[in-house]
């Protein structure tokens, strides 16, 4: 049986000649001890209420050509809005640190605590923004309970803004991975001694880069500085557009501001943009690269941190498995063009 469909919303695209560039579904925890509220409250709605809660804490996160990034409820409530940086937004991703990882001893759980959940920006120009997942969930899950009224302080997210040494700015996909793991010295030594590949670095945070122009397929980035953490203020769309209830969203009237306290009816103000779009990130060099010119990387795709894999696919319609952590190419295949990777993780691995 062929499954039904229905419209739940639409949204007008505030800025004319803007497009979508594009999307990611994320799902906001809500811990448990406000569901158990919930439920203790309407013990006998139990059921239903489950169902409301699970779709109200799904959100649709949108990336723009204009660089915005704008996130919605699932009924297409615009609940905040971003430009972080003017060039397209192509790819958004959620990272979740390895902190479950059975196989780390306890000398690589005190590094590996330092690393946190993270939404990802990717832009056309190569430049990365790792927003911090922990303080953009809270802003969110905020928007979502309702708990923000005209007069209350708005919420901050953190984010750091990253940039690549390339010789022309232009990717096709970018993604961060996260600070790496240290391992025992004698093991990273007789690895290093076994293999062409570089040594267990202090890295404090790694990016896997696939460039369109050069002769580098894809390159691997890595730091030990430590970039400048910047606050953003959450724009909310307010308590008014929080209780729209029609289908149709004007997203243009839908805007809370700080400075007014009233819905804009002009239009995407400057006040949706207060990072500085324009500021440069922190450079990034360029630490292994392949270099196997006409290829190209296209996509990127990572496995759960736990596992440090990656899955890559490039304009030769083939699929590289890519280890992470030795930089080392693990399985190739072949007559894969078109294809788009992902990763379902089961009972016995990915």
């Amino acid at each position: 049986a062929h499954s039904k469909y229905r419209l739940v919303s639409v949204g007008e695209a505030p800025v004319s000649g803007e497009t979508i560039a594009s999307l990611h579904c994320m799902d906001i925890y809500m811990p448990p001890q406000q569901q158990q509220q919930r439920q203790d409250q309407q013990q006998q709605q139990r059921q239903n209420q489950q169902q409301q809660q699970a779709s109200r804490s799904l959100c649709v996160v949108a990336g723009y050509s204009s660089g915005y990034l704008r996130i919605y409820s699932m009924y297409g409530h615009l609940m905040t809005t971003h430009r972080f940086h003017p060039q397209p937004l192509i790819r958004i991703r959620q990272r979740m640190p390895a902190h479950a990882n059975s196989a780390l001893t306890a000398g690589e759980m005190r590094y590996a605590a330092e690393d946190t959940e993270e939404v990802c920006l990717t832009y056309a120009d190569g430049t990365v923004v790792s927003v911090d997942g922990r303080s953009l969930y809270l802003a969110l899950r905020l928007c979502l309970s309702e708990a923000l009224d005209g007069g209350a302080e708005e919420p901050v997210f953190q984010y750091k803004k990253w940039s690549f040494e390339l010789n022309e700015p232009l990717v096709s996909d970018a993604v961060s991975y996260g600070p790496s793991v240290h391992r025992d010295p004698l093991a990273a030594l007789a690895r290093s001694a076994l293999t062409s590949s570089p040594p267990m670095s202090d890295a404090t945070a790694r990016f896997l880069v696939a460039p369109q122009h050069g002769d580098a397929a894809f390159g691997v980035f890595m730091t030990s500085e430590h970039a400048a953490t910047s606050v953003s203020a959450v724009d909310i769309a307010g308590r008014v557009a929080a209780r729209v209830t029609g289908a149709v969203l004007h997203m243009a009237r839908s805007y809370f501001w700080r400075s007014s306290g009233t819905p804009s009816g002009d239009g995407l103000s400057d006040a949706g943009s207060v990072p500085n779009s324009s500021e440069a990130g922190t450079t990034v060099p360029c630490t292994f690269a392949v270099r196997d010119s006409p290829r190209k990387v296209l996509d990127i795709s990572l496995a759960p941190a736990a596992y440090g894999l990656a899955a890559l696919t490039d304009s030769l319609g083939r699929i590289l498995l890519f280890d992470l952590e030795s930089c080392e190419a693990v399985q190739m295949l072949k007559g894969q063009r078109g294809s788009q990777c992902a990763w379902l993780e089961s009972g016995n691995g990915p």
